[in-house]
């Protein structure tokens, strides 16, 4: 019995050394959806544990593993080449040559129109008769590297604030401590931070008018974040203000 159910152990281990490679290479570029590929796997190991139980009872070990190895990767391959098609729900590999027939590549739905100064008018194409735009900054630190992202839109005349902004910084930023901006020598102010995720820490804030008269006259607008392994310490991250008045005036209303 423990011979048994090493030979079974070890057999597993071998198995997912073949089909582990065909993982990646051929399974990841799948349109379809993962139940599939789940019944599609569960059935290869169902048939290899069959063959497997076969070869228990009747000997001759290493030949009929290297024929049920064989069997499981054609097994695999076969049913991933079948499987594969595009989001439309057309093949994309003639079944009869193998051969990948290619897809049409989706036009980025997102542009920059203009450039004013170190402002970018970043537009995100739409049915709409104009495309809503927004203006963003990608901020560095002092040598040079991307550090935060710095975006700001328009909201309707009714709205209580002017405009809103979307402020991204790094992961293992101290979040209790939140984020305070100030333009050049002025009064700072303190925001909360929404949410997380695996891009960053986001920090969706509001402006008022005076708020953005600042913006126009000033020079720089700093934003003081907090490390999480430093927490008594501040990183200070600047905000050109070159090219503010002529982004913003070109920004959309958020009618959302």
């Amino acid at each position: 019995m423990g011979k048994r159910l090493h030979g079974l152990f070890s057999f597993f281990w071998v198995l997912l050394l073949v089909l582990w490679p065909f993982k990646i290479t051929v399974l990841s570029p799948f349109k379809r959806p993962w139940i599939s590929l789940v019944f599609d796997l569960t059935s290869v190991f169902a048939r290899a544990m069959r063959l497997r139980l076969k070869m228990i009872k009747n000997g001759d070990f290493m030949s009929r593993l290297l024929s049920t190895l064989s069997l499981v990767a054609g097994l695999a391959i076969g049913g991933a080449l079948q499987a594969q098609e595009a989001s439309d729900g057309t093949p994309t590999v003639d079944p009869s040559v193998g051969l990948d027939l290619g897809q049409t590549v989706q036009e980025d739905p997102s542009y920059v129109k203009e450039v004013y100064d170190d402002w970018q008018l970043q537009c995100f194409r739409s049915d709409a008769e104009q495309d809503p735009c927004q203006m963003y900054q990608l901020l560095r630190e002092e040598a040079g590297n991307p550090v935060a992202e710095f975006s700001i839109f328009k909201l309707p005349e009714d709205s209580a604030v002017v405009a809103g902004a979307t402020i991204v910084v790094p992961l293992g930023t101290l979040l209790p401590a939140g984020l305070q901006m100030y333009v050049d020598s002025g009064a700072a102010k303190a925001y909360n931070y929404s949410f997380c995720s695996m891009i960053g820490c986001f920090a969706r804030i509001g402006f008022t008018q005076e708020d953005i008269d600042a913006f126009r006259s000033g020079e720089i607008a700093f934003i003081v974040i907090a490390p999480a392994q430093a927490p008594d310490q501040t990183v200070l991250i600047e905000a050109s203000l070159k090219g503010f008045t002529a982004a913003f005036d070109n920004v959309t209303v958020n009618a959302n």
